[in-house]
């Protein structure tokens, strides 16, 4: 341990040098700069008699998180994790906001194949699609139809069907008379706007008498219904 006369000594000698140092400033300063002494002085003065000079506004920095004092970034350049305050318990789920605009929902339906009646413009539902919400929709169908038999052909007519209502009609020529062909591609499109939720059917027929034996056919037949509150219904 360090007697008091060491001690009190060594004190004198820092204070001694810091002074010396203080008065070879202002010499320097009062040569360069033209600054009165007296003002010189008082810059002295207070050099010599600052306490904490690495403090930012009276604040002191610490590299561990300590009660007002100064933190510095990490290599990171993020702050410490020690710093940044915990996440608290997670609270209750917001309420449900609006239904947004434009296409918000798809729904889908597809059915087996089906044959067509023998009787003429016998209409038979050949795919359905059930609880489609209330709104405007987009609706897209699509299926294929084939009859083949020598020398005959019938023409496929299918549409969509909601309530009483028929629309989104497609038909074309089958079978093996003249400009027919052995099978056909038909689809169509068309929008409905609903207050209330509803069901869709895709029917088909033909419209000539068909021997007994032969058959007219619906296959790969496709509902598809999209939401689309910012169409323009016909």
């Amino acid at each position: 341990m360090m007697h008091a006369p060491v001690r009190a000594r060594l004190h004198s000698t820092v204070f001694l040098a810091r002074a010396a140092v203080a008065m070879s400033a202002l010499a320097l300063l009062v040569a360069l700069s033209g600054v009165t002494p007296a003002s010189a002085v008082s810059a002295v003065k207070r050099a010599l008699s600052a306490k904490n000079a690495d403090a930012v506004d009276g604040i002191s920095a610490s590299r561990t998180p300590r009660p007002r004092q100064l933190v510095p970034l990490g290599i990171n350049r993020k702050f410490p994790r020690s710093v940044i305050p915990g996440t608290g318990p997670r609270g209750p789920r917001g309420p449900v906001g609006p239904p947004g605009a434009g296409a918000t929902a798809v729904r889908f339906a597809t059915g087996a194949n089906t044959a067509i009646p023998r009787q003429a413009n016998l209409a038979v539902e050949v795919a359905r699609l059930d609880g489609v919400p209330a709104g405007r929709w987009l609706l897209l169908w699509t299926a294929g139809a084939q009859f083949v038999i020598d020398g005959q052909s019938t023409t496929a007519a299918c549409s969509l069907q909601t309530g009483t209502r028929s629309f989104a009609a497609s038909d074309a020529t089958i079978g093996g008379g003249a400009n027919a062909t052995l099978s056909s591609a038909l689809t169509s499109t068309g929008t409905i706007d609903s207050a209330a939720p509803f069901s869709v059917s895709l029917r088909c027929s033909q419209n000539h008498e068909i021997p007994p034996g032969v058959d007219a056919l619906v296959h790969d037949q496709h509902i598809v219904a999209i939401r689309a509150d910012e169409l323009t219904a016909p």
